[in-house]
């Protein structure tokens, strides 16, 4: 099977990365970790790349899209503003700004019926433990 021209450039890249990691090319190392669902080794990557490479502008995407990975929502949402104002952009951060919230939201909807199921189990729990001891009361009647 053949790989594509754009993967083995990405391998080229990040081969390169790992030999030499002041490169610039640590962007497509750490889009490789994020495609891969290694966040924290993303998040590792940009943070160094960006503290070496500060007007780089699409770390600072790459890493809000890290962090939204992450849950962490606020921190992604400073992030994006810093790599917006770095290409003068506030269309860039609202369209961020909108990714972030669906995101959010999308992880909102998905717990509250896990928390439904929660509470209610508790609350069955409850009467059950009610409910015990007046069955137990009503056999030493008979």
């Amino acid at each position: 099977m053949e790989k594509s021209e754009q993967t083995l450039f990405d391998e080229k890249a990040c081969l390169i990365y790992e030999y030499d990691n002041r490169s610039p090319l640590f962007v497509r190392k750490a889009k490789k970790e994020i495609d891969s669902h290694n966040l924290d080794s993303a998040v590792e990557i940009l943070t160094i790349g960006i503290h070496r490479f500060p007007d780089y502008a699409t770390a600072y995407f790459l890493l809000g899209k890290a962090l939204s990975l992450q849950g962490k929502y606020p921190e992604a949402l400073k992030i994006y503003k810093q790599g917006s104002t770095l290409i003068d952009s506030e269309a860039t951060y609202e369209f961020y700004e909108k990714e972030v919230e669906q995101g959010s939201r999308l992880a909102t909807s998905l717990l509250e019926p896990i928390l439904i199921l929660i509470v209610g189990g508790l609350v069955g729990l409850i009467v059950v433990a009610m409910l015990l001891p007046i069955f137990e009361i009503g056999r030493g009647l008979r």
